[in-house]
């Protein structure tokens, strides 16, 4: 953002800094010993997996339609248990 930049993009560019800046907070990379360019991505799964039991049965309880999960890359060990 530039100093001549309309108040309303600096607002937005403020806006969705904050919210990445949050996402970042959610996960700690731990070096791979064996490998020294590669990391393993721990989250906080506990959290994840009680979130998720409080909100499916209720989602379940309200629809027919089929929930499922979709693979965007890393799946945390608490999905497959979760979702079974």
């Amino acid at each position: 953002v530039r100093e001549d930049s309309p108040h309303w993009l600096v607002e937005e560019t403020e806006r969705v800094r904050r919210g990445l800046l949050q996402l970042r907070q959610n996960v700690c990379l731990l070096r791979d010993p064996t490998d020294k360019d590669a990391f393993y991505p721990r989250r906080q799964e506990e959290v994840w997996r009680a979130s998720a039991m409080r909100k499916l049965p209720v989602l379940l309880g309200v629809t027919d339609m089929l929930v499922c999960g979709e693979d965007l890359g890393f799946v945390p060990a608490c999905v497959p248990p979760v979702m079974q």
